[in-house]
């Protein structure tokens, strides 16, 4: 194993080691100083005891939608450097992850009605869509593209990432 890819929310970049929390004094007992607290996530321990370079992507607050669009991003990335395994294990992911969000929705009584599940299935899909276009103007249109990320914050909860290439 060359590297650890974490992705997630609160629970896979430290949430709850910040400084003056109860986990936080628990933690100084066995690491006695970190600079933030996705140093000390289960994620970068775990690199740091296998001797493995770890790149942890997670951020407090992101929820699937933010996870299976990072996914996606690691296949891309996989595609691009011909990376069949990194490739394979991302789409097993998102099967995943997919399976747990239909679960949730199962059990929340969405998917009982039909007709609401299509909705939010086909708002779910106009909105990557959506969000892919932005992102491609404002990478080629570097001119307007404040203009665009600044729209984009009143109604994104997590941070968008346009490429100036």
């Amino acid at each position: 194993m060359k590297q650890i890819y974490v992705n997630g929310s609160s629970l896979s970049c430290g949430g709850g080691l910040e400084p003056n929390t109860q986990a936080f004094s628990i933690y100084t007992e066995s690491v006695k100083k970190w600079d933030n607290s996705k140093n000390v996530s289960y994620g970068n321990q775990l690199g740091v005891l296998l001797g493995v370079d770890v790149v942890n992507e997670s951020k407090q607050g992101g929820g699937l939608d933010r996870l299976i669009r990072k996914t996606y991003e690691v296949i891309d990335s996989a595609d691009s450097s011909a990376n069949l395994t990194a490739k394979t294990t991302a789409i097993k992911l998102i099967a995943d992850i997919e399976s747990k969000r239909l679960e949730m929705l199962q059990k929340a009584g969405l998917l009982d009605n039909k007709e609401i599940a299509e909705q939010i299935i086909e708002m779910e899909r106009k909105h990557d869509i959506l969000i892919k276009i932005l992102k491609d103007i404002a990478s080629s249109h570097p001119e307007i593209r404040e203009e665009i990320m600044k729209r984009l914050s009143e109604i994104q909860t997590e941070v968008i990432v346009i490429d100036n290439d």
